[in-house]
């Protein structure tokens, strides 16, 4: 063998090996970013006992994303050894013929980017990590009645859901009735029978549940809800006044005309236009969600 021959097959030789590394960055990529969500959930399913949950909690998407690369770089180099030099085909239909399968594989496997989203705030919830769920739960602009749950869990959690619910997107599917009446792992159901309430629009019985704790500890939502509550009703049954939340709500009312005295509307149910317009102001209010969530 000549040193000319040597050399093109250690050329060659390297050349099938960064072919290796490049398909274990993929698997890496495609089993931590695309799959391991799927997979942590499914064996979340599996587990026997709280220990095992506990166990398998510890893992990461980064760890499977290891486990895979491992595996497929062992047997890709056992299956390249394996075979016979001259038996291997051309380096460039090689790389040709692992670009189609990544992309087809990508193709026809990728996950639902929501189901996804899910999967990942659960474990988040599970995990203690309620602020990294939150952040996970807000990438999505119409999220469905599972992401909108897992935000709910994540908000009771750190104690803010009467703060902050209805600052991100809610979308149009809320989640079923009975879970804001199981407070899960929660020790106090009262927030979220609370919310349930105003999502709902039932501001009676929001006043019935506030009458029996302090003015102080309500949160923004329930102070917006609850002025409008004492602005609809004749004679309410829990008299709220909070002079800065007034002065927003008079303000809201008074954009709110302005925009329908300009745009000519008539009564009723209210128009896009003004709940774009609306939104732009108050689109994190209660009050925005009262008049505009079922657009």
């Amino acid at each position: 063998m000549t040193l000319s021959t040597t050399f093109s097959m250690q050329i060659l030789r390297r050349a099938r090996f960064i072919g290796i590394v490049l398909f274990g960055a993929f698997v890496y990529f495609y089993a931590s970013r695309l799959q391991a969500e799927r997979l942590l959930f499914w064996l979340r399913s599996q587990a026997q006992s709280d220990s095992q949950l506990q166990q398998i909690l510890q893992l990461q998407p980064f760890h499977i994303g290891l486990a895979a690369m491992t595996i497929a770089m062992g047997i890709a180099v056992i299956a390249v050894r394996g075979l016979h030099f001259r038996q291997r085909p051309p380096l460039l239909q090689t790389l040709m013929m692992l670009f189609a399968a990544i992309f087809l594989l990508c193709t026809f496997t990728s996950p639902d980017e929501q189901t996804t989203i899910v999967q990942r705030m659960e474990r988040l919830n599970l995990t203690g990590h309620y602020d990294e769920a939150l952040l996970t739960g807000r990438t999505c602009e119409q999220p469905s009645a599972a992401i909108v749950q897992e935000r709910i869990i994540a908000l009771e959690h750190l104690g803010i859901l009467g703060e902050s619910f209805f600052t991100s997107p809610l979308g149009h599917s809320l989640p079923a009735p009975g879970f804001f009446i199981s407070a899960g792992n929660h020790p106090t159901p009262h927030a979220r029978l609370r919310l349930h309430s105003m999502l709902e629009r039932n501001l009676p019985a929001l006043a019935e549940q506030c009458k029996n704790i302090p003015t102080d500890s309500l949160q923004r939502a329930e102070q917006e809800a609850l002025t409008l509550y004492n602005h609809k009703s004749a004679n309410p049954i829990l008299v709220y006044h909070n002079a800065a939340i007034e002065t927003n709500y008079n303000d809201f009312t008074s954009l709110q005309k302005k925009i329908r005295t300009q745009t000519n509307a008539k009564k009723g149910k209210p128009s896009w236009a003004e709940a774009n317009q609306m939104r732009e102001a108050y689109g994190e209010t209660y009050w925005y969600y009262y008049y505009y969530g079922t657009l």
